[in-house]
């Protein structure tokens, strides 16, 4: 079973926007994650206009949307499916700064 459900409009991924040729289907919008990025890539069955211009580059976007449902059946294969409503050029996190726990906590006072 595979369900889908959204609460509304949030950031879905920082990745960049594949549209290619994928199992015999002209082409499949995808959002392809940052390195090491838990989600890997999602499926977009909407986009706005703007978006266009990114298609397959190497430009990495800050992407908002909320979930629309299940995608049709590739490869007999169904995920859930993404609308973007909107995107910001950014950069992916490329490296972490180790941090002691005491400036962890004075952080967050």
């Amino acid at each position: 079973m595979l369900g889908a459900a959204s609460t509304g409009i949030g950031i879905l991924s920082l990745a960049s926007l594949s549209y290619v040729a994928d199992c015999g289907i002209s082409a499949i919008l995808r959002a392809i994650s940052c390195y090491n990025s838990c989600d890997g890539w999602l499926f977009i069955s909407s986009a706005p206009p703007e978006a266009a211009a990114y298609y397959n580059t190497t430009i990495t976007l800050a992407i908002y949307g909320e979930v629309d449902g299940l995608s049709p059946s590739f490869c007999n294969i169904v995920e859930p499916a993404y609308k973007i409503t909107s995107i910001v050029e950014e950069s992916c996190v490329t490296a972490v700064r180790p941090a002691s726990w005491g400036a962890v906590k004075a952080m967050y006072r």
